[in-house]
C-alpha cells in the first residue's frame, strides 16, 4: 500500500531537481479568475471537476490524448471551475497540462492541485496561469507563510483539511475558500461524513468562507448528501476522469 510520506518524498526529490536553480520570474500580473466568485455565482451544483489522470490507489483512470479536450469536456458537462493535478508520479499530472487548460480556458479558474512544501511551487503554479492554489494544512511545513505568498500573487489559497485539528491552524488565516477532505491522508481511507462532522465547526471558525467537500464523491447522491450538510461546492476527480462520457458526469453531479 501507498504511504503518504513517500507520496511527500517524491514531491521533495521533484522540487530539489527541478527547482534547484530556479529563480521566479514574476510572471504575468494578468488579472485572476476567482474560483470563489464562481462558486457564489453559480446557479446548480457548484462542481470543480478535477483533471486527475492517475489515482495511487486506483492506478491509471483514463488515457488523456488532449488534455485541452477533456478540460472542455468537463466544462460543457458545466463545471464551475477546473482541478489539474500536477503531482507526476502517483497522479500522472503536470505543470504543462495546468498551462495548456489555462492558455485554452482563460476565463475559468484553474486550480493548481500538488503537495506544496516548498515556495518555489507557488511561484510556479502562478506564472503557469494558476488562479488557485491547494494548501494542505496538514502537510505545509509552513502554512501561514505559504497562504500569505499566494495571496500576495493574487491567488486565492483553498485551504484543506480533515479534522478539528486541521481545522484550528487554518482558523487563524481567516481563509475564504475551505476544502474538507473526505479522505484521511494516512490511511487513505474514505469517509463522506467528515464533512457532515466538520461543517458546522467550521462556519464557526472560518464565518462566510466558501465550503469545497473533496474526495469520494462519486454519485448524484453524494453529492445531495455534501450539499444537505452544507458544502458550497464539491470538487471531483476519480469518478469524473474515469466515466466513459466526462461531459454526462459532470453534468449528473451539477444537476444533483
Amino acid at each position: 500500500m501507498i504511504r503518504m510520506e513517500e507520496i511527500l518524498e517524491s514531491v521533495r526529490r521533484r522540487v530539489d531537481r527541478d527547482y534547484r536553480a530556479y529563480q521566479p520570474s514574476g510572471g504575468s500580473r494578468r488579472p485572476r479568475v476567482s474560483l470563489t466568485e464562481a462558486i457564489r455565482g453559480c446557479s446548480k451544483v457548484p462542481v470543480i471537476a478535477e483533471v486527475k489522470p492517475a489515482s495511487p490507489m486506483q492506478g491509471p483512470l483514463r488515457k488523456i490524448g488532449s488534455v485541452e479536450e477533456v478540460a472542455g469536456e468537463m466544462l460543457q458537462g458545466g463545471a464551475v471551475g477546473l482541478s489539474v493535478l500536477t503531482e507526476p508520479d502517483f497522479f500522472g499530472g503536470s505543470m504543462e497540462n495546468l498551462r495548456r487548460v489555462k492558455a485554452a480556458f482563460p476565463q475559468v479558474p484553474i486550480l493548481m492541485k500538488d503537495f506544496i512544501l516548498d515556495e518555489r511551487q507557488i511561484y510556479h503554479a502562478f506564472e503557469a496561469g494558476a488562479d488557485s492554489v491547494l494548501l494542505v494544512a496538514s502537510l505545509c511545513p509552513r502554512l501561514e507563510e505559504f497562504h500569505r505568498l499566494v495571496l500576495s500573487l493574487g491567488l486565492e489559497p483553498l485551504v484543506e483539511i480533515h479534522d478539528p485539528k486541521d481545522l484550528e491552524k487554518t482558523a487563524s488565516l481567516h481563509p475564504k475558500l475551505v476544502g474538507v477532505n473526505n479522505r484521511n491522508l494516512t490511511t487513505f481511507q474514505v469517509d463522506l461524513k467528515v464533512t457532515e462532522r466538520l461543517l458546522p465547526e467550521v462556519r464557526v471558525a472560518c464565518p462566510g468562507a466558501v465550503v469545497v467537500s473533496e474526495s469520494g464523491l462519486r454519485t448524484a447522491e453524494d453529492v445531495r448528501a455534501v450539499r444537505r450538510w452544507g458544502a458550497d461546492a464539491v470538487l471531483v476527480g476519480s469518478a469524473i476522469m474515469a466515466a466513459e462520457n466526462v461531459a454526462s458526469k459532470v453534468r449528473e453531479l451539477v444537476e444533483a
